[in-house]
C-alpha cells in the first residue's frame, strides 16, 4: 500500500454514497447536466464537462476547456424496526433502529479538451464513477451483516474526439480505473463455537469482528457519437464498457472482545490474519438523448439510460487460510434503466435557468438487497442556474432532491452465506439533498 499512498490521498476524496444514483454509480458529474436531471446530457457537444456521459462531447471545443466540478451529498438515511435471529432461536440484542447510515459525500469531476484541428480534439477526464459508503454502529442489530462498507473508485480517461461527417461527431475514450475497496462486519464467534460443540458459548454473546481491505487497476472504454439532425435537433448516444476488477488485499480479524473467537484460533484456526482475492464489477452502461431548440431561448431536452446490473452478481472474498470459509454477499442485481426530461431557459444572454425530473430504477434484487448497499427505485426533482461571469468563464450550480422509495430486507438464514448472520429484517427510509457547483473555463 505504501506506492500507492499518494494515490490514496486523491481517492479518498472521490467519496461516494449509494443512494443517489441508480446501484452504486454516480451521475453527480457535471452541475449544468444536473440542473436538468442529466437531460440531454449525451447530446450536448462543445463541452468538456459532458465527456462523462458522451466521449463525442469534446467535438467542436475550439479552444483549451478546463472544466472543474463538485458535487455535495446530504443523505437523509435511517433503518427502523431492525430485527435478527440467530441460528433459528437467539435473538440479536442491540439498536433496532438508527440514522446516518449513510455519509455526506463530495464527488469532483475535473475534465479538459484541447483541439489539435479543426475537426480532431483530445482531452481526459478524472472522476469517481462508481462508489459507496455506509456505515452502522457495532451495537447495531445489523452488525452481523455489515458494518461499514466503503468502496471508492477513480477514473483516468484520455479522449478523442473526431468531425467525422458535417454535422457528425465520433468519440472514444480509454477508462483506466482504481479500485479501494474496504469491508467490515461482526462476526457471532459464539454462535459458531455454539454449533462446534464448544461449551461455554452461546449465538451472539462474544463477537469478533472482520475487516477486508484491498485495491486494484483495471482497464475499460467507451465510444459515443453525436450527430445536428437539424438546426434546432441535437442528438447523442454512448457506450461505456463493464470493469472487472480482480483483486488480492488483507483480511484482519479483532478478537479483543471476543473470547469465543480466540478459543476457535487455537482450536481451528480461524480468524488468524490472511490474505483474500476478489472480484468487483461495474457494469457496462449504453444512453442516449436529445435536446430541442424550440425557441431562441428555449430548450427541452430528455434522456434514456440502460445500466447492465445484472453483471453484478455479488462479492466473494475467498481467503489464503484454508480453515477460514468464503465470506460470500450474493446479490444478482436486475438491469435497470433511467428517464429524464427537462428544459433550459436563457432569461438573458448571460444568464440561463434549468430544472428537469428523472426516474431512475433500482437493480436491487428484493430476495437478496443488503444493508450494504441500501438502495430503491428513485425520483429526482433538480433545478439549475448558469452566469457567464466573462465570455471566456461560467459558474454553473445544480439542486437536486432525491426521493427513495422504502426498501424492505429480509435476508433469510436458509440461504448458506447467512448461516451464522441470521434472519435480518429491517426497513430502510431514505432522502437527500444534493449541491453541485462547477467552474467552465474557456482560453480565447
Amino acid at each position: 500500500m505504501k506506492k500507492y499512498y499518494i494515490l490514496y490521498l486523491l481517492v479518498s476524496a472521490f467519496l461516494a454514497t449509494p443512494a443517489y444514483a441508480g446501484g452504486f454509480a454516480l451521475e453527480q458529474q457535471n452541475a449544468a447536466a444536473m440542473g436538468v436531471a442529466y437531460a440531454g446530457a449525451q447530446a450536448r457537444s462543445g463541452d468538456a464537462g459532458f465527456a462523462y456521459y458522451n466521449p463525442a462531447a469534446i467535438g467542436h471545443v475550439d479552444s483549451l476547456q478546463i472544466s472543474l466540478n463538485a458535487a455535495y451529498i446530504i443523505p437523509d438515511a435511517n433503518y427502523n424496526d431492525a430485527s435478527n435471529t440467530l441460528l433459528g432461536a437467539f435473538p440479536t440484542t442491540g439498536r433496532a433502529a438508527d440514522d446516518g447510515a449513510l455519509d455526506n459525500a463530495l464527488v469532483p469531476n475535473i475534465s479538459v479538451a484541447y483541439p489539435l484541428t479543426e475537426k480532431i480534439v483530445i482531452g481526459a477526464v478524472v472522476n469517481a464513477p462508481f462508489g459507496l459508503n455506509s456505515e452502522f454502529s457495532r451495537d447495531s442489530v445489523i452488525r452481523f451483516h455489515a458494518l461499514e462498507t466503503d468502496v471508492k473508485t477513480i477514473s483516468v480517461a484520455p479522449h478523442l474526439a473526431v468531425e467525422f461527417l458535417p454535422g457528425v461527431t465520433l468519440g472514444a475514450s480509454v477508462r483506466f480505473q482504481f479500485l479501494d475497496f474496504e469491508a467490515t462486519n461482526a462476526i457471532d464467534a459464539g454462535g459458531i463455537a455454539f454449533a462446534n460443540s464448544i461449551p461455554g458459548f452461546t449465538p451472539g454473546a462474544s463477537d469478533a469482528f472482520s475487516s477486508l481491505d484491498g485495491t486494484d487497476w483495471a482497464v475499460g472504454f467507451a465510444f459515443g457519437v453525436q450527430a445536428a439532425l437539424n438546426d434546432r435537433l441535437t442528438a447523442g448516444a454512448s457506450y461505456s464498457s463493464k470493469i472487472d476488477h480482480n483483486f488480492n488485499g488483507d483480511a484482519n480479524f479483532d478478537l479483543a472482545p471476543s473470547v469465543a473467537g480466540q478459543t476457535l484460533t487455537v482450536l481451528t484456526g480461524l480468524f488468524a490474519p490472511t490474505t483474500f482475492t476478489s472480484k468487483f464489477v461495474t457494469p457496462a452502461s449504453a444512453q442516449a438523448g436529445a435536446i430541442f431548440d424550440a425557441t431562441d431561448r428555449l430548450s427541452v431536452m430528455t434522456s434514456v439510460v440502460f445500466t447492465r446490473w445484472s453483471e453484478f452478481e455479488g462479492v466473494t472474498a475467498t481467503f489464503a487460510n484454508p480453515a477460514q470459509p468464503p465470506e460470500i454477499l450474493t446479490q444478482d442485481w436486475d438491469d435497470s434503466w433511467a428517464f429524464s426530461v427537462g428544459a433550459e431557459y436563457d432569461v438573458t444572454k448571460a444568464v440561463r435557468i434549468r430544472a428537469g425530473v428523472m426516474y431512475d430504477d433500482s437493480p436491487v434484487n428484493g430476495a437478496f438487497a443488503s444493508p450494504r448497499i441500501p438502495d430503491e427505485d428513485r425520483f429526482w426533482v433538480n433545478a439549475g442556474l448558469s452566469y457567464d461571469i466573462q465570455k471566456n468563464l461560467t459558474v454553473d450550480g445544480g439542486i437536486g432532491f432525491v426521493f427513495v422509495d422504502d426498501l424492505s430486507i429480509d435476508n433469510a438464514s436458509t440461504l448458506p452465506e447467512n448461516l451464522f448472520r441470521g434472519d435480518l429484517t429491517t426497513e430502510f427510509d431514505t432522502t437527500g439533498l444534493i449541491l453541485s457547483l462547477r467552474l467552465n473555463y474557456r482560453m480565447r
